[in-house]
């Protein structure tokens, strides 16, 4: 009986439960091996295909599943003439998967490049704060896939975030990621070049406490921080990418004090993590998208339309999410 609940919700809009469900899973229960297993049968559609490429037996592939399916009590895949089809909190999860290694990619290819990885036989990735760990692991899994023989060791270093006089030679790290600027660990300059930083802009429009929150689709106008102009375009191209229609856009150097000002309707403040923290101390705002400083819009290919069709909750999960 629960199998037939199950499979007659997989297609149908997501519930609000289901997608609760599915926002507490990513968040606190999903992992980077579950997210590469479901992704990987979507692709090859067969239980001993994949199993080719994840190097796992069809039946630890097919017990991964079903796990993942009684913990949202709905179906990810159906079978269907011999092939594994998504359903559509399946395809929510794929979607996510394909985001998650698009925009690692870049990330991933400057840091193979930092760590001189051509040099030693045994390299240490650290991470700082789990926004930053998927990078450290979707580094590890690459360094192992194109150099045979490398031992690569991957550590949290999150413990040690507030002990500001930590170097990384005594942290004995080769390559690291933060989400902190540089002078939270004190860093020597010799290691400067092996510091890999990942900063997120969020995209804040304000909300009244009982009003739904806007949609892209409503958006004005955009109030865009002054920096770089590598960071600016990259702003301006996922502008483009994700918000539809022509917009205003202006420029300011405090930020944060225009979250206090009366602001026209519909205005998209563009903040960074630190700042996004200053601003949700005091006001009330609604995060429509979030970009790692270091993409470019035509990295992201998550189709807008799409998302949009489904119910707010879900929408909420693949935006609001930093990886």
């Amino acid at each position: 009986m629960a199998r037939e609940h199950m499979e007659k919700a997989a297609d149908h809009p997501l519930s609000t439960e289901l997608a609760d469900r599915l926002q507490y899973f990513i968040q606190k229960k999903m992992t980077l091996k579950q997210l590469r297993i479901i992704v990987t049968l979507h692709r090859h559609k067969t239980m001993v295909a994949a199993s080719r490429e994840l190097s796992m037996t069809s039946a630890n592939i097919s017990l991964c599943v079903r796990d993942i399916e009684m913990l949202l009590e709905c179906k990810i895949f159906l079978r269907r003439n011999g092939f594994y089809v998504p359903t559509l909190c399946g395809r929510m999860l794929i979607e996510l998967g394909t985001r998650l290694a698009e925009s690692c990619e870049y990330t991933i290819r400057k840091a193979h490049h930092l760590s001189g990885i051509s040099v030693p036989d045994e390299l240490t990735i650290g991470y700082i704060g789990p926004i930053t760990a998927c990078y450290a692991y979707e580094l590890w899994s690459n360094l192992l896939a194109y150099n045979t023989g490398l031992n690569v060791n991957v550590i949290d270093l999150s413990a040690l975030e507030q002990q500001s006089s930590l170097t990384l030679e005594q942290l004995q790290a080769d390559v690291i990621f933060s989400s902190r600027g540089p002078n939270t660990l004190g860093f020597h300059d010799r290691w400067e070049s092996r510091a890999f930083y990942i900063r997120h802009f969020h995209f804040l429009v304000a909300c009244g406490e009982n009003q739904p929150p806007p949609q892209p689709d409503d958006v004005d106008a955009f109030l865009l921080p002054t920096r770089s102009d590598n960071i600016v375009s990259a702003i301006h191209d996922h502008i483009a990418a994700h918000f539809p229609g022509t917009h205003t856009v202006s420029y300011c150097d405090a930020i944060t004090g225009m979250a206090f000002a009366q602001l026209p309707h519909n205005t998209v403040l563009v903040v960074s993590d630190k700042e996004k923290q200053i601003i949700e101390r005091n006001t009330h705002f609604h995060t429509l998208s979030v970009m790692d400083n270091q993409q470019i819009a035509s990295s992201l290919h998550i189709q807008r339309e799409r998302l949009l069709q489904l119910e707010s909750p879900v929408y909420s999960i693949l935006n609001d999410m930093t990886f």
